[in-house]
């Protein structure tokens, strides 16, 4: 059974550590979220003053183009693209990517052409309300639908009807057991009719028309995916307003249900052990994802269900008091990945 002043002791000397060492905007976030400083706090505003001139950042900045996009990388450029793709669809993936660093390197939506760029992501929402891609536009994805609908929110635009449009349509698709998929993928696909198909010859399929008949209703008994599930519940979390919503609930209650089971979906990280990978950038389906969802939305230590998840977190600190990709020493990444387990774990103490 972990302990409430064993977290807190765990917090308190990886802070110290992470606050020695890190770079700017993650000494910022642990300042702001995790130690509790307020304006006046001097460290602080020296934290905040060296992230308005951090390298990276304004790199970010610079590579906007007048169109609101990033260039994508030649291999990408110069790749022939199969009827099921659009090339938007890599400036998608360039924009999620980028927009969350931004984000981290503590950037508004007034700095440079950011603004641009949240218009471009908003110009390709569809009359149903989502935004198509990014590795196909045949098919909606709930999951990349989250992820623009928790960095829209960050950035200020949760009030935008545009904005509130992705959230509904993702309420609008939630499923009997409380969960989310990817519809035709994670469905229609399993059909014996297609599942010899490979998935891009079933996604060629879907965007030349071939299939006409799906009805999501008669799938009602597919089980959701977890990690599709994750990346919806961290957009619509959030929002205030939602996050405390009956819809997130149940959302959320199936992912603490399947902490730790391997996904029923293959080729969506289906491995019981994906779940105690760690990431950063957060763009795959992780168990520290998972968690950061559940503390944001109220669950802690007034929940006995989280004591297994918060027990492998701790186990996973190594002695250095760093949280670590992998054996060897990734610097930044390691630093963010800390960041997120102590400003979880800080959430999870408040949530009694």
């Amino acid at each position: 059974m972990v302990l409430s002043s064993e977290v807190n002791s765990i917090v308190a000397s990886s802070s110290k550590k992470l606050l020695d060492f890190g770079i700017p905007p993650v000494r910022l976030h642990l300042l702001q979220e995790v130690m509790r400083r307020d304006r006046e706090d001097q460290i602080l505003q020296r934290a905040e003053a060296e992230c308005e001139r951090y390298r990276p950042k304004l790199s970010l900045l610079r590579g906007i183009r007048d169109d609101g996009t990033w260039l994508v990388p030649k291999k990408y450029r110069d790749r022939p693209l199969r009827p099921h793709e659009r090339f938007q669809g890599w400036q998608y993936t360039a924009i999620l990517k980028n927009l969350y660093k931004l984000l981290d390197y503590n950037t508004t939506r007034s700095d440079g052409k950011v603004e641009l760029v949240l218009n471009r992501l908003l110009s390709w929402q569809t009359e149903q309300g989502y935004i198509p891609g990014d590795w196909t536009y045949a098919i909606p994805i709930p999951s990349r639908n989250g992820c623009a609908l928790f960095e829209l929110c960050r950035f200020g635009l949760g009030d935008d009807p545009r904005v509130g449009r992705i959230a509904n349509w993702l309420l609008g698709i939630q499923r009997g057991d409380g969960g989310w998929i990817t519809p035709y993928r994670q469905d229609l696909m399993y059909r014996a009719k297609y599942s010899e198909l490979g998935v891009e010859e079933f996604l060629d399929l879907i965007a030349k028309g071939g299939i006409r008949d799906y009805n999501p209703s008669k799938f009602a008994s597919v089980p959701s995916c977890h990690w599709t599930t994750t990346f919806v519940l961290w957009g619509l979390s959030e929002d205030k307003r939602l996050s405390e919503s009956r819809a997130v609930k149940r959302g959320a209650e199936l992912l603490l249900g399947r902490f730790f089971q391997k996904n029923p979906h293959p080729g969506f990280w289906p491995d019981g052990s994906d779940w105690t990978k760690l990431d950063y950038p957060p763009f795959e389906g992780r168990g520290m994802t998972a968690l950061d969802v559940l503390t944001k939305v109220g669950y802690g230590s007034n929940d006995e269900r989280m004591t297994g998840p918060i027990e492998w977190l701790i186990r996973a600190k190594s002695d250095d008091g760093f949280w670590r990709k992998w054996y060897k020493p990734y610097r930044e990444s390691d630093q963010w990945i800390t960041l997120s387990a102590l400003r979880l774990l800080t959430r999870y103490l408040r949530n009694q």
